[in-house]
Order: C-alpha cells, then sequence, then structure tokens
C-alpha cells in the first residue's frame, strides 16, 4: 500500500507542480530531487523512534495521515503561492526549490519514515531480516499504483478525483488494520476526518477553486486535464485566455 500511495501522489503532486511553476526539465529536476532529500531525511528520521508497545498505533497514525496529506499539499501549494507570490511571475530556481521544499515536507517526511518503521516492525516479529522481501512488496504496490494511474486514472478523474480514491483506499487499509488490532479509537477518528474530507469534497469544486486562486481576478471558464497537461480557459473582462 505504501508504494502504491507514494508512487500516484508522486505523479499527480508533479503533474500540479509544473503547472504551477510553469515547468520544464529543469522544474522537474528541482521536484524529484526535493522528493528525494526529504524522503531520505525521513528514512534517516525513523530509525531513531525506539521500540515500545504504542508502536503500531503510531504507525497506524502515519499510514493514516498519507491519506488526507497528498490533498492538503495540492491545496496549500496553490493556496500559500497566493500569500508568498505574485500570480503570473516565474519563480527562480531558489525560490522554487525553497517553496518545494516546504509544501513537500510533511508527506515525504512520513513515508520516508514508515518504511524503516515497517522494516523493523515485520523483521523484530519475524525474528529475522526481511527488508529484501518488504522492497519487493513496495515495488509492487508501486507497479499497481503506475498501471492504475497510466491506465485509469488520468485518462478519467481530475486531480482531487484521483487524491480522493487514493485517500479512501488508504482509509480502507487502515481500518482493516486497525480493527485487526483493536485500536478502535484511532479508526474512528480516521474515518471522522475522512467524512468531513468527503463533505467538503462533494460541496465543492476543488479543482475549479485552486485553478481560481492561480488567476485571481479571471473567471475559470474550462479546465481539461489531459495526460499530457492541464488545460484551464480563462475570462478577464471578455478577454479569453
Amino acid at each position: 500500500m505504501l508504494g502504491f500511495v507514494t508512487f500516484v501522489t508522486q505523479v499527480i503532486i508533479l503533474r500540479e507542480f509544473l503547472t504551477f511553476f510553469n515547468g520544464n526539465e529543469l522544474i522537474i529536476g528541482v521536484i524529484l530531487a526535493t522528493w528525494m532529500i526529504l524522503t531520505g531525511s525521513g528514512a534517516y528520521l525513523g530509525r531513531f523512534i525506539k521500540r515500545q508497545s504504542k508502536t503500531d498505533e503510531f504507525i497506524l497514525i502515519l499510514i493514516g495521515s498519507l491519506g488526507f496529506l497528498p490533498i492538503i499539499t495540492v491545496l496549500g501549494l496553490h493556496f500559500f503561492s497566493t500569500i508568498f507570490f505574485t500570480p503570473g511571475v516565474m519563480l527562480g530556481l531558489s525560490e522554487t526549490f525553497i517553496y518545494t521544499l516546504i509544501i513537500l515536507s510533511p508527506f515525504c517526511i512520513i513515508s520516508g519514515m514508515l518504511f524503516p518503521l515497517f522494516a523493523e516492525k515485520v523483521s523484530v516479529k519475524s525474528y529475522k531480516n526481511i527488508i529484501g522481501s518488504l522492497y519487493a512488496w513496495e515495488s509492487i504496490g508501486s507497479l499497481i499504483g503506475g498501471l492504475i494511474l497510466n491506465f485509469f486514472l488520468i485518462w478519467v478523474l481530475s486531480t482531487f478525483q484521483s487524491l480522493f480514491v487514493v485517500m479512501f483506499l488508504t482509509v480502507v487499509t487502515i481500518s482493516v488494520l486497525g480493527l485487526k488490532s483493536g485500536n478502535y479509537f484511532i479508526v474512528g477518528i480516521f474515518v471522522f476526518i475522512f467524512l468531513i474530507f468527503s463533505f467538503l469534497f462533494i460541496s465543492n469544486n476543488l479543482d475549479k477553486s485552486v485553478r481560481e486562486l492561480s488567476f485571481p481576478d479571471q473567471v475559470v471558464e474550462y479546465i481539461d486535464e489531459t495526460p499530457y497537461g492541464i488545460l484551464v480557459v480563462t475570462d478577464h473582462e471578455g478577454q479569453i485566455n
């Protein structure tokens, strides 16, 4: 599940960042480098979490957080840009790196922390080192995520619809794991948060709302999210852009 969530989220967020930064191959390099730095930092931090009786609950909370952070990340990407940057101005490499570092930190650090936690927990229970098997399962999850994303999500669903699917699958996963381990309170909290997000998703067109943040004083008339990019048509005082 970790490989599936991280791969799908990475591609969707990469598309969002490219649209936001009006990017090219250089921007892709900056974003991927930032992603690897933060994920590696998370994996390093995961080594220092001591083995204790509450590790299962902590892992469950981290997994649940991964389901909601992609949506929060995309919302934050567009919302905070209206505070720190002038709309329509192309940012330099330093601004791009720093802003990307801040926006991606929560998701990447948590996803990086989860793998060593999984590896230690499962290895301890199995009384042997099975990191190789965990890498294989994570790779299989990434492969499945790539197939679903390439042949379904980017063709049929919008950005927030795809992230809603990720959130739903994550909540189902932690519900199954939580109920099996008796962590009913944690499951209840995440299900409640999921219902709140679902209400906001149903009652608002989030895809249109974030585009309007990127085009202030303009009316978003049309949005088309294709496999090749995101096309937005706006109207400003009778001028179609």
